[in-house]
């Protein structure tokens, strides 16, 4: 297999990487400096900006693989926080489509997912609360596609290498842009 049969991506620094570690340093610059603060929200304020700073920071540094495509099927990046316990492999024998949609509010934030035949391994069931939510936030994605899908932050998705990727291992896996 070639190099270029395998679409490899790991986490880095993007744009938005820069900005959450700007805001989280400038946060906690004011939270440090500024006199007329109490000490307990100094004490929280920079606990909880330098905790995402951190992470973001842990994240970038770490660059773990956020999606690989190859001739075994696509894996999906865990949660950082829960890497290793959210991974999510899916052989192409149950991939239908790789689908890209995004969840719309104050800010735009894209997913990639993967569309799973009727016959693939069951995942673990959404909680109720979780159920609720999703169904609230994202309404027009189905609830098993939001449980196999992973937003694209922190790393870069390249849509021809992408496309390329799965026309070599599979040519019958579509991609599709709910966009």
């Amino acid at each position: 297999m070639t190099r270029d049969a395998v679409y490899e991506t790991r986490f880095g620094l993007t744009g938005q990487g820069i900005l959450i570690l700007l805001t989280s340093i400038g946060f906690c610059s004011i939270f440090i400096f500024v006199p007329d603060i109490s000490l307990t929200m100094r004490l929280i304020g920079t606990t909880f900006f330098g905790l995402i700073g951190t992470a973001t920071l842990g994240i970038v540094l770490t660059r773990r693989v956020a999606l690989r495509v190859d001739a075994d099927g696509v894996t999906l990046a865990g949660y950082p926080i829960r890497y290793r316990a959210t991974l999510l492999y899916v052989p192409w024998t149950e991939v239908q489509a790789i689908v890209l949609w995004a969840q719309h509010g104050r800010s735009t934030l894209p997913y990639i997912g993967i569309r799973r035949n009727k016959d693939a391994r069951k995942m673990k069931p959404m909680g109720r609360v979780n159920r609720w939510l999703t169904s609230w936030v994202v309404p027009h994605i189905p609830l098993d596609l939001v449980q196999s899908s992973r937003p694209i932050i922190n790393w870069r998705l390249d849509h021809d290498r992408l496309a390329k990727a799965v026309a070599t291992h599979a040519p019958d896996v579509q991609i599709v842009n709910v966009n």
